[in-house]
């Protein structure tokens, strides 16, 4: 993939990782503002281990998220389109398994069932960049690029 193309894929996909790392940021700061106001206050043990909990689980989004806006590291996976379900894709993959993804609405009427296709989403958070129909003559034609988180 060229230097072109990833930054045409990562201007749409990138902002709303991006968002979602702010969100994440923001929640794992407020519960740990909360920890540390409990503390001082001599709120219950309980309380306090609820508190640090939820911080814990806000920050493995952030973890996730981050390392896959740092990294950029892609999977390109091609199957056919076994179903379509609102803005969930059933995909085939060559190893025989079924593979989920979701899409932006937009994006669903250009997919059609029993056709080969080529998805391009992140490793970790697989949030789905773009997805492309392979022709029977290996040519690929664009048919949008969107995310899934």
């Amino acid at each position: 993939m060229s230097g072109k193309d990833k930054a045409m894929i990562d201007k749409k996909a990138k902002p709303l990782l991006q968002f979602l790392l702010f969100f994440s940021l923001l929640m794992t700061f407020s519960f740990s503002v909360q920890v540390l106001v409990s503390t001082a206050l001599d709120k219950p043990y309980w309380l306090i281990a609820l508190q640090l909990s939820l911080t814990l689980i806000c920050v493995v989004p952030v973890v996730v998220i981050s390392l896959d806006l740092a990294k950029r590291d892609y999977v390109t996976l091609q199957g056919r389109v076994k179903s379509k379900v609102r803005n969930v894709v059933i995909v085939t993959v060559d190893s025989g398994k079924d593979r989920k993804f979701a899409f932006k609405t937009e994006l669903m009427k250009d997919i059609s069932e029993d056709h080969d296709v080529e998805i391009q989403y992140y490793r970790r958070t697989k949030g789905v960049i773009s997805i492309k129909s392979i022709n029977k003559n290996q040519e690929s034609v664009q048919l949008g690029e969107g995310i899934n988180v």
